[in-house]
């Protein structure tokens, strides 16, 4: 089936790992470096834009996605010196919660940061009476790989985006 549609003339635009991980043993983060807020900010989606691709990168587009988000919801924010330097976001839903659009500047990569925000994030997922957590992964990003891993997140399925080119 993947042969004929490429064939046709799609091409992979991306592809990912879901991942799944217990949150057993995560509690709320007190570190005051970490914000979380029920709803995004607008600082806080100007932030997400600018280290995104795609259509994500357009502030406005981003709202309009994060719009349809049920609650609860958090959005979290890592700062440095009063700067918004990190950003994630998850949703809980019937005892899981899914975590997205952890991102990191590019000034401050490497300083554990994304592990705060998605540690800080699990912790909050914990609180809401969640157990599990689940995100999507690009396959070809081995930092962010190893950081679930070392959160206990394990594969549960590979996936493909293909586009049309017209």
């Amino acid at each position: 089936a993947r042969a004929a549609v490429l064939e046709r003339g799609y091409r992979v635009k991306d592809k990912s790992f879901g991942q799944i991980a217990p949150l057993a043993g995560f509690a709320a983060s007190e570190e005051p470096e970490l914000q979380i807020e029920a709803r995004p900010s607008q600082e806080w989606t100007a932030g997400v834009a600018a280290l995104q691709s795609g259509i994500k990168t357009h502030a406005g587009n981003l709202a309009a996605i994060i719009e349809k988000v049920r609650l609860p919801a958090a959005f979290a924010t890592w700062l440095v010196e009063g700067e918004a330097v990190a950003f994630g976001m998850s949703v809980a839903e019937r005892g899981m919660a899914e975590i997205g659009l952890i991102c990191v500047h590019p000034d401050h990569r490497g300083h554990g940061y994304g592990r705060r925000i998605v540690q800080g994030l699990m912790g909050w997922a914990a609180a809401m009476d969640c157990h599990n957590a689940y995100l999507q992964v690009e396959q070809s990003n081995a930092v962010a790989i190893n950081l679930y891993g070392s959160f206990g997140f394990r594969q549960l399925y590979q996936y493909e985006t293909r586009i049309l080119d017209l």
